[in-house]
């Protein structure tokens, strides 16, 4: 069995207000935005993407972790032919 567990709360630490499971599909995007002082984090559990990051692109496929810090801008766009599912972590302090 694998077990993967990208946060775990503690007591001091950030609180999770939602996590999400996203399907982005073909040609569709989680359009550029920006939070307040909140992480969000991006986990692709399946297909490829390109990552928006504070005025970076770069690729991310399954496996790939995206933390998006406080204030920052950011965003994913599906340039792929099938579909990205992702769990959105959002965390405030």
């Amino acid at each position: 069995m694998d077990v993967f567990r990208p946060f775990e709360r503690r007591s001091d630490g950030p609180q999770v207000d939602f996590i999400d499971l996203a399907v982005v599909p073909p040609g569709s995007e989680i359009g550029r935005h920006r939070h307040g002082d909140d992480e969000e984090w991006y986990v692709v559990l399946e297909g490829s993407a390109t990552m928006l990051l504070d005025g970076e692109e770069f690729p991310v496929s399954e496996g790939d972790i995206i933390i998006n810090r406080p204030f920052g801008e950011h965003g994913l766009r599906n340039d792929s032919d099938r579909d990205v599912r992702l769990f959105v972590f959002q965390a405030s302090r």
